[in-house]
C-alpha cells in the first residue's frame, strides 16, 4: 500500500483479499502508534469466484495457479470462521501460537471474541456423505450451484425446485432445521477441503457461474476414510452453556481517562494550529498523551517523567495547559476511587486468617510472583495489540437499517490500551 503513517485508524477492505499474507500486510498498517484502530473486511463468498476467474485469465502455469488458489482458499477459511479468535487464526497460519483469552480479556477484542452468541460443535460426517452421494448422482446430468444445493438441503418447495432433479436426491430436506447461512457455510467448507469443487463457467452476460462437482477427496468420504467432520454452528450449546465472550464494560475510572486523552488531543490540536504546524505529532506524540491520560500527573516534575516530554517541548507546547487538564481529571478519578471504597473495611477483605509466626508476630503475605509478572507474547506477525479485526459478511451488511453506517455492523468498544503505572 505504500503507507507508513503511525496514526492510521481504519483499514477497510471493500472485498476479499487474495491471500492471508496480503491481508496481514495491509491490515498491519493500522494502529502502529499503539492506539485503538479498526480493520474491517467486507466479505462475500461470491468474491472467490471473481478472483479465481481473474487468476485463470492470467494464464499461469498449473503449479502457479494452484498456489494462488490455495492462498485464496486460506483467506476464505479465515473469513468463514466466525467462532475462533482472529488473532489466533492469523498466528496459526504463520506457524505461531496465541492464547485467545488474551484477546477476549483485552479492551480491543476481535469480532469473534467479542461476540456474545454461543455456538455448538456439530458432527456433520453423515450429512456430508449424503451430500457427496447426491452430487455424484447428478454429475452425469444437470449442473447445479452451491446455492441451489443449499436450497435443496433446506427443503425449498418452489416450483423450480420441485420440477428439478434436486427434489428427488437423498439430500433433499436433510437440513430443514438448519439456517440457510449454516448450510452454505457447510458447503463452502466442503469446497475448501476439496471434497467438492466448483467449475467456473462464463454465462451469457459474461457473469461467472460456479457449478458443483466432486472433488479429489470425495471418494475418501464415501469410503469412510474421512470421519469426525465438525462444523461450529451458532446457537445454544448442547450443555446449555455459552461459549460467547462476556462483555465487561468500562469502569468509570477508565471512562474518565479516555475523556482526559480526548481533551489532551484537542489541546494539542489547538496549540499546533497556533504554531502553524501541519502535523500535531511533531509537537507531542500520541503515545505521550496516552501516558499522560493514564498516569494523570499533577505537577511539572511528574509531567517531565512522561516519555517524550522534555524541557524544550514543555515550553513549546505550553505544558501548563496540558498539566491543568491532567490535574483536573486526577481529582475526578480520586473522587471515584474514594466513592468506591466507602463502606469497605480492610478487615473483611479476606476470609482466610493470616498465618502467624511466633507469638504476636504476623507473617506478611505476598502475591505469587506470577500474578505481578507481565506476560509477554510473541506477536511478530500480528497487527498491533490495540487493533480490532472485524469481518462483515454480505448478509450482515444488508441486515442493517438504512440509517446505520456501514461501519456499525460491528461495534467493538474502542479504548486505548492500558499503560503500565509509573512507580515513584
Amino acid at each position: 500500500m505504500g503507507i507508513d503513517k503511525p496514526d492510521v485508524r481504519f483499514v477497510i477492505h471493500h472485498s476479499l483479499a487474495k491471500s492471508v499474507e496480503g491481508y496481514y500486510q495491509e491490515a498491519g498498517r493500522a494502529g502502529r502508534d499503539g492506539l485503538s484502530a479498526r480493520c474491517i473486511l467486507f466479505y462475500s463468498y461470491a468474491d472467490m469466484a471473481r478472483i479465481r476467474r481473474m487468476t485463470q485469465m492470467e494464464k499461469l502455469r498449473r503449479e502457479q495457479e494452484r498456489v494462488h488458489l490455495d492462498n485464496l482458499y486460506r483467506m476464505v477459511q479465515y473469513c468463514e470462521n466466525d467462532t475462533d479468535c482472529r488473532r489466533a487464526q492469523l498466528l496459526q497460519y504463520f506457524a505461531e501460537t496465541f492464547d485467545s483469552s488474551l484477546c477476549q480479556n483485552s479492551s480491543t477484542p476481535c469480532d469473534n471474541c467479542q461476540s456474545l452468541t454461543p455456538y455448538r460443535k456439530v458432527d456433520v460426517t453423515d450429512l456430508v456423505r449424503i451430500i457427496v452421494q447426491s452430487v455424484q448422482q447428478v454429475s452425469r446430468g444437470d449442473q447445479y450451484t452451491l446455492i441451489q444445493y443449499a436450497c435443496a438441503l433446506k427443503g425449498s418447495v418452489s416450483n423450480k425446485m420441485l420440477t428439478s432433479a434436486l427434489s428427488s436426491l437423498p439430500l433433499y430436506r436433510k437440513g430443514e432445521k438448519w439456517s440457510k447461512h449454516d448450510l452454505e457455510r457447510l458447503l463452502h467448507m466442503l469446497v475448501l477441503n476439496d471434497i467438492l469443487s466448483e467449475n467456473l463457467t462464463i454465462g451469457m452476460h459474461d457473469n461467472v457461474i460456479s457449478y458443483v462437482k466432486l472433488g479429489s477427496k470425495a471418494s475418501n468420504v464415501l469410503g469412510g476414510k474421512i470421519t469426525g467432520m465438525i462444523l461450529n454452528i451458532k446457537g445454544k450449546s448442547s450443555n446449555g452453556g455459552s461459549n460467547g465472550r462476556v462483555d465487561k464494560g468500562q469502569t468509570r475510572e477508565e471512562q474518565l481517562k479516555n475523556e482526559c486523552y480526548a481533551d489532551l488531543q484537542r489541546q494539542r490540536g489547538v496549540t499546533a494550529a497556533g504554531l502553524m504546524l501541519k502535523n500535531p505529532e511533531t509537537l507531542i506524540s500520541s503515545l505521550a498523551l496516552q501516558e499522560m491520560s493514564q498516569n494523570l500527573p499533577t505537577s511539572k516534575d511528574e509531567m517531565m517523567a512522561v516519555n517524550g516530554v522534555t524541557e524544550s517541548n514543555w515550553r513549546r507546547m505550553k505544558g501548563e495547559q496540558f498539566l491543568t487538564i491532567t490535574t483536573e481529571f486526577a481529582a475526578k478519578v480520586a473522587s471515584v476511587q474514594s466513592e468506591s471504597s466507602k463502606g469497605k473495611s480492610p478487615y473483611f477483605e479476606s476470609t482466610n486468617p493470616t498465618p502467624t509466626v511466633g507469638k504476636g508476630k504476623r507473617k506478611r503475605e505476598t502475591l505469587p510472583a506470577s500474578s505481578s509478572k507481565k506476560v509477554k507474547v510473541k506477536l511478530s506477525v500480528l497487527m498491533p495489540a490495540a487493533t480490532v479485526a472485524n469481518i462483515i459478511t454480505d448478509e450482515e451488511a444488508f441486515d442493517q437499517s438504512p440509517s446505520d453506517s456501514f461501519l456499525s455492523a460491528r461495534k467493538p468498544r474502542l479504548m486505548p490500551p492500558p499503560q503500565p503505572k509509573r512507580t515513584h
